[in-house]
């Protein structure tokens, strides 16, 4: 509900789902400067699969895609900044 009404605010949006598995997820986070302020338990609270806003031109990302590739997807959907 509070995204829906923060988006309602803005002329363009562009939304990003990053729809990666628990564990790409908890790979991930373990090589962040933050990874010892929670783990694996409070992690798996927060995991929700396919949790998606279901907006129209909401891109989807896989963890087979790299980084590089998702950024250079963003950066074309932004006109290239």
């Amino acid at each position: 509900e509070m995204l829906s009404e923060l988006i309602g605010s803005f002329d363009e949006v562009h939304t990003y789902y990053f729809d990666i598995s628990f564990e790409e997820t908890l790979r991930r986070h373990g090589t962040k400067s933050n990874a010892n302020e929670f783990g694996e338990p409070e992690m798996r609270e927060w995991y929700t699969k396919e949790d998606m806003l279901g907006l129209p031109g909401e891109r989807v990302f896989s963890d087979s895609q790299s980084e590089n590739e998702v950024l250079s997807l963003i950066m074309a959907d932004l006109g290239g900044l």
